[in-house]
């Protein structure tokens, strides 16, 4: 067993990277063919296996018999072609994948051209992956056929270069203007202001019933300033405060009943100053205050009546000192 585990491996190191061998020794690959019914009639998928993995061309159906999936493994990871087909038998997407070293482990990652369908045949999307990740131009298109934007990427970054509306209506014109995202064959689903192929600006990300999810600025490409965010009635749900992408300002988030919830502050991306919870009726629960994202200093929590529950100290989230506790009369029950 042992000597055969080294083989695959050598044989995996090999096709990373692109050793030729005259003589390997063979491994034996056992052919596998599953159905969905016990009678073996509707085929549901067939390959082969190598030492328990899955290996060569995997073969997935649907009940109807077309072809759902056809991907290629070398020992058990991704490696060479993969198509998906809608159940109709129209072409769903098709890429590659290849083998590397990742962290010291062997990893199955995207790098190839891409492209996708609508079901109705139309093209979707078409780009190339680089190390996983998208790069190059992509451009994508409406169901209907007609271009919705072009994008460009680097090392994964998204870079807005031209985009269209649904009535064909140009609103980013070279790198400049508003890119609008719709959810599939659906409604609008973001509008983000975009200035040199950067996002700056108002930018909306929005629920399919047409209420606003949330709202704010970004610079750079990154959340800056207050940022509100709503219940998909459209009553407010938090504002959230941003510097260059970091939590970093006032924070509040609101019951559906309209009730403040929580009030704080960040700095830095970390909980500071005093911070209050209420409960869903308007009255505070519990209160205290941050240092550096942990609980330093008093801290008070309270029965639904008002009356103080329980007071004592912590430091960096540690309690600290004596701690009393009361009963809802507000007589002392306990200190410990």
């Amino acid at each position: 067993m042992i000597r055969n585990a080294f083989l695959v491996l050598f044989v995996v190191l090999c096709s990373c990277n692109g050793i030729a061998q005259e003589k390997l020794p063979e491994i034996e690959t056992v052919p596998y063919v599953d159905f969905y019914d016990q009678d073996h009639t509707l085929k549901f998928s067939e390959g082969q296996f190598m030492l328990g993995k899955k290996h060569g061309t995997w073969t997935y159906y649907y009940r109807n018999g077309n072809k759902q999936e056809q991907s290629n493994y070398n020992n058990g990871y991704l490696s060479g072609s993969v198509i998906y087909w809608y159940e109709t038998g129209q072409r769903q997407s098709e890429g590659n994948f290849k083998l590397i070293f990742q962290r010291g482990l062997l990893a199955s990652i995207r790098d190839s051209a891409y492209k996708e369908w609508f079901p109705n045949g139309n093209m979707a999307q078409k780009g190339e992956y680089k190390d996983d990740v998208r790069n190059g131009l992509w451009i994508f298109w409406f169901p209907e056929g007609d271009k919705w934007k072009e994008v460009a990427y680097k090392n994964g970054l998204e870079k807005p270069i031209n985009g269209w509306d649904k009535d064909l209506k140009q609103t980013l014109v070279k790198g400049n203007g508003i890119l609008l995202d719709y959810y599939e064959n659906g409604p609008l689903k973001s509008r983000k202001a975009v200035q040199d192929s950067v996002f700056n600006g108002l930018s909306q990300y929005i629920f399919r019933n047409g209420q606003v999810e949330m709202e704010g600025s970004l610079v750079s490409n990154r959340k800056d300033g207050v940022w509100h965010f709503y219940y998909e009635n459209g009553d407010a749900l938090k504002d959230v405060s941003y510097s260059n992408g970091e939590l970093d300002g006032p924070y509040k988030t609101w019951y559906p009943n309209g009730k403040l919830s929580v009030e704080g502050q960040y700095l830095k991306g970390q909980k500071s100053g005093k911070w209050t919870w209420y409960n869903s009726t308007g009255k505070v629960y519990m209160k205290g205050e941050f240092a550096e994202n942990a609980q330093n200093g008093l801290w008070t929590y309270y029965f639904d009546n008002g009356q103080i529950e329980a007071q004592g100290n912590f430091e960096r989230d540690l309690r600290q000192g004596e701690w009393n506790m009361f009963y809802k009369d507000g007589s002392k029950w306990k200190s410990w």
